[in-house]
């Protein structure tokens, strides 16, 4: 018999909360928005199924859950502020309500999220597990729709970890609920020791966050497939795609700590959550100090397989932008590839490939300290004639060093006569 969720709605659970509206369908039970009647504050309230009050099993892991999650406090796992039963009929656990979106709704918005974003989110969802892990708590069921983004697109938005109602005490102090021959998890995001029925630790959650984590970064899921025994089988026996496959610019040793967190047997993986959240950061340091150089040369590369000037513009993440070629009115004679400086946003320097004999944009950069707030039109419309009335101004300036402007109108002055 299915229960009657519209007769809960308005309901008042121990003259305390109110059900407001329902929020989402599990398993075990429905999870609803309520309010605090003293404090007038809103909740998030959930209701054990009623058909499942005689299920003495499904009635011990739900005070489970409530045990388990009150003893975790950090602020980026959901809070636990009440536990109780209504005529003996009706089981209630009550908890913050988190006014965000859960990261399953954002990865279908988003197909590969930004690496920085990734490594953000996933340092706060390892700092939460890690409060769990020190008291001998596997999560268990770590996927995107259990964790939810508080604040989303916000400079100071936010992850936070929910749902430990099937979390379990890797000490063997709490009673196993697992029935024999029973996978206890998600068949997307579970460990091959879950499928197998091994004994698990901390290093379960791992696996469950890297492939989180390989789904943030690329997208999809590492293993895909129409049922839920063909997913276990390749939980334990495949190797998942390399990440750069999906996406070539993810580095090699950010695609190495993912793996890593993938690794078949738990002994190979990290030994914590902490542990694999400083390999994420240590790895998205290298990507960011590397980042400039590695952008240049592949605008470089797209720069000369065109005809169209193309601008680079370094702001952490590359962007080509094809600009008219006709504002003369004639085609360019030559590629164009212009740099904009990341803390210099009005100043435009050549790239390496147009400097030729002249020294390089860094060592440009060195010497000229003020940045030139100089448009990219005018570098198309010198002409013969303009470019060199400037030189010979310039050369009769005595002994004064050449303006990085000038080097500029050398260059194309050169260009001209040669042809």
């Amino acid at each position: 018999m299915k229960d009657d969720i519209s007769r809960f709605i308005g309901m008042v659970l121990d003259n305390k909360y109110e059900i407001k509206q329902l929020l989402g369908k599990g398993g075990t039970g429905n999870v609803f928005k309520g309010t605090h009647l003293y404090m007038q504050i809103p909740v998030a309230v959930k209701l054990l199924h009623p058909h499942l009050i005689t299920d003495e099993t499904a009635v011990k892991r739900f005070h489970q859950e409530a045990k388990l999650a009150i003893s975790i406090k950090h602020d980026n796992a959901v809070s636990i502020m009440d536990f109780g039963m209504v005529n003996n009929e009706l089981l209630y656990l009550v908890m913050e309500f988190i006014d965000g979106i859960s990261l399953a709704y954002l990865l279908k918005q988003e197909k590969g999220m930004d690496i920085n974003r990734v490594v953000k989110f996933m340092k706060q969802i390892c700092q939460a597990v890690d409060v769990a892990h020190k008291k001998d708590i596997i999560h268990r069921d770590l996927k995107p729709g259990n964790i939810m983004i508080v604040d989303c697109d916000q400079p100071n938005e936010m992850a936070k970890v929910i749902d430990f109602s099937i979390a379990k005490l890797s000490s063997g102090k709490g009673q196993d609920l697992t029935g024999q021959g029973i996978v206890i998890g998600t068949p997307e995001y579970v460990s091959p020791e879950q499928v197998e029925g091994s004994s698990l630790d901390n290093r379960s959650d791992i696996y469950s966050l890297g492939v989180v984590l390989y789904q943030m970064l690329a997208g999809e899921l590492p293993f895909q497939g129409k049922s839920a025994m063909t997913l276990f089988m390749k939980h334990i026996h495949t190797i998942p795609p390399p990440l750069t496959n999906i996406r070539p610019e993810i580095p090699a040793r950010l695609e190495a700590v993912v793996m890593k967190a993938l690794s078949k047997k738990a002994a190979q993986r990290q030994n914590t959550v902490l542990e694999l959240a400083a390999e994420l950061e240590a790895a998205i340091t290298d990507f960011s100090s590397e980042g400039n150089s590695f952008s240049r040369m592949r605008m470089d590369i797209d720069a000369k397989e065109t005809d169209i000037p193309t601008v680079m513009v370094d702001s952490g993440q590359s962007k080509k932008d094809k600009v008219n070629p006709n504002i003369t009115g004639e085609e360019p004679k030559r590629n164009i590839t212009i740099e904009k400086p990341r803390h210099s946003p009005e100043a435009f320097f050549p790239s390496d490939d147009m400097t030729q004999e002249l020294e390089t944009p860094r060592e440009i950069r060195q010497k000229n300290k003020e940045p030139l707030n100089l448009p990219i039109e005018p570098v198309q419309q010198i002409t013969k004639q303009s470019s060199k009335n400037l030189l010979a101004e310039t050369s009769n300036q005595k002994e004064q060093p050449k303006s990085f402007w000038q080097k500029i109108l050398n260059l194309f002055s050169g260009l001209w006569q040669k042809k």
